[in-house]
């Protein structure tokens, strides 16, 4: 097959019928290139129809009355007729259809019993509920051999095709050729002029019972219906790869896991892009001598570059070196020189070992430096190089005095100022004083603020101006001086005039340039207010006085 070669044994003995019949296809090859049509995983696969979908196929003796009628249908010998008692011997056992490589022919096909032709089944599956156990309840299944050797396991790469609903496998599974080993049996009339016609050469080998011929070349049968699909390829699929492929597998999904990962990490954000990669012109040395510095690598190195550049990697408390180091080439030619001539080199009594470095750091450093300088301008926040710097928002022109912008001891950024601080976020010791000061005028700032935003009225602690409530509070002061004015009509102008100047010296000047700009624009609403207060009140005096007097004449 073109998954790999199986070798079945036949049981001459108990099916003579059946295995005559199945010799005699072989050697006409009547089997090359038919498709693996039916596959039923744990179950069986169908094999033997050159149609492809399981309504072909014929006996040995129809397709010998082929020739002459030119089809197999109108032969009366197309399928084999048994008896029952010749079936009886040749059904399966109740173990036999539960096991493995069990070759078999179903004496049924589209819907009809009792005919047996090219067709048969190889059980795929081993155990209870498996291979045909509980398939066959009407036809029982006649037993033609079983598979002797698999070397290939090509039962178990049918079992795991992809298949359609129908059972068909995606992938063109075909007999390539049957060869016949040993063959007991006596041609049948007319099969020397069918080998002829079907172009089969046989040729006797070193023994009688081994049987070599040449079958004929073509893809598929000329009775094929179904379309074609994808070939599986035995060269390709099946040959058995060496150390050298399996490491390049290997070594391929190594890489493609790396890939993923970086993937990850990229979208993590733990590293700048998944493609970076270290500097391909620095070295890592390691097992270094706690007393090696900077200097003495450097020395040593720049034999290979005078302008080689190491640097020792120590401990960020202690000062003490961490015995590695890493040197900087100009070129990449110089890096790979100095690899392969100083390891193993002895320094202060210390053998290194040197390799082609795998940090990214400056890529990291470079990149988190991007990040978050950008994102403090965005925010209008200090950005940070390598030593924290102040930044300058020139949006703002009034920026020097705001207290804002002042930095954590109170320096005040400008443009051309930049200030390195000693330690990180400790301020300057002599400058308590002066942030003192600036946080004192920042306070007093504040309370200037929130007095200048406290309308007449509130209670002193912040509370900010609120046009409903100040509408609400001036219409009610309105209505106070309204009743204040009419109750001082009756008294003199002196009197009315000292009280109003008592209020108005109680009140502060804002309040009193407020109120005086709110009575100078509504002077002509009051005067109209007044005019028609008097007339009511006129008017109820008259209505009183009328009423009094028609009370009194009715008495």
């Amino acid at each position: 097959t073109t998954l790999g070669d199986i070798v079945i044994d036949l049981d001459i003995n108990r099916s003579p019928i059946l295995t005559k019949n199945f010799l005699k296809l072989c050697k006409s090859r009547y089997y090359t290139q038919t498709l693996v049509y039916n596959v039923q995983a744990l179950r069986f696969c169908q094999l033997g129809d050159p149609r492809g979908d399981g309504t072909g196929g014929c006996s040995i003796y129809g397709l010998i009355d082929a020739m002459e009628q030119d089809a197999v249908e109108k032969s009366k010998n197309r399928f084999l007729q048994l008896s029952t008692s010749e079936r009886h011997t040749m059904e399966l056992t109740k173990e036999e259809t539960r096991n493995k490589g069990v070759v078999a022919v179903i004496p049924e096909m589209a819907g009809v019993s009792g005919i047996i032709g090219s067709q048969f089944l190889i059980t795929l599956g081993q155990g209870e509920d498996m291979a045909l156990d509980g398939l066959l309840m009407n036809t029982n299944a006649l037993y033609l051999g079983r598979v002797a050797e698999d070397d290939f396991d090509v039962l178990s790469q049918i079992n795991n095709l992809y298949c359609d609903k129908a059972g068909r496998p995606y992938t063109d599974v075909r007999i390539k050729r049957a060869l016949i080993v040993h063959d007991p049996f006596d041609d049948p009339p007319g099969m020397a002029e069918l080998l002829e016609h079907r172009k089969v050469l046989i040729s006797n080998a070193t023994t009688d019972s081994v049987l070599c011929s040449s079958s004929p070349e073509y893809d598929k049968p000329q009775e094929e219906r179904v379309e074609e699909r994808i070939a599986a390829d035995d060269e390709h699929l099946h040959q058995p790869e060496n150390e050298q492929q399996i490491a390049e597998k290997e070594e391929e999904l190594e890489k493609k896991e790396a890939k993923s990962r970086a993937v990850v990490l990229e979208m993590l954000g733990d590293i700048p892009d998944a493609d970076v990669a270290p500097a391909e012109n620095v070295l890592f040395v390691c097992k270094l001598n706690p007393l090696t510095n900077d200097e003495d690598l450097t020395l040593i190195f720049s034999r290979f570059d005078p302008n080689a550049k190491a640097s020792v990697v120590r401990d960020p408390l202690t000062e003490d070196s961490l015995c590695y180091a890493f040197v900087e080439f100009t070129t990449p030619q110089q890096c790979n020189e100095a690899y392969f001539k100083m390891n193993n080199v002895l320094i202060d009594d210390r053998r290194i070992k040197v390799d082609f470095s795998q940090s990214v750091s400056k890529e990291w450093n470079r990149y988190t430096q991007t990040l978050r300088t950008g994102a403090n301008r965005r925010r209008g926040e200090p950005s940070f190089t390598t030593r924290p710097t102040l930044a300058y928002n020139s949006r703002h022109p009034n920026m020097e005095s705001h207290p804002s912008r002042q930095s954590c001891w109170g320096a005040v950024a400008t443009p051309s100022t930049v200030v390195y601080p000693e330690t990180a976020m400790a301020p300057p010791p002599d400058s308590s004083s002066d942030r003192n000061k600036k946080y004192d005028e920042h306070r007093h700032n504040e309370k200037k603020h929130r007095d200048a935003t406290t309308h007449e009225g509130g209670n002193g602690k912040g509370e900010k101006y609120d046009r409903r409530k100040e509408k609400r509070r001036r219409k009610e002061k309105r209505g106070r001086y309204e009743d204040d004015s009419s109750s001082s009509s009756s008294t003199s102008d002196g009197r009315h005039t000292s009280s109003r100047r008592r209020r108005t010296r109680s009140r502060s000047s804002d309040r009193h340039s407020k109120e005086k700009h709110r009575r100078t624009s509504s002077s002509k609403h009051a005067d109209q207010r007044r005019e028609e207060h008097s007339g009511r009140v006129k008017e109820t005096h008259r209505r009183h006085h009328s009423s009094k007097m028609k009370h009194s004449s009715r008495r």
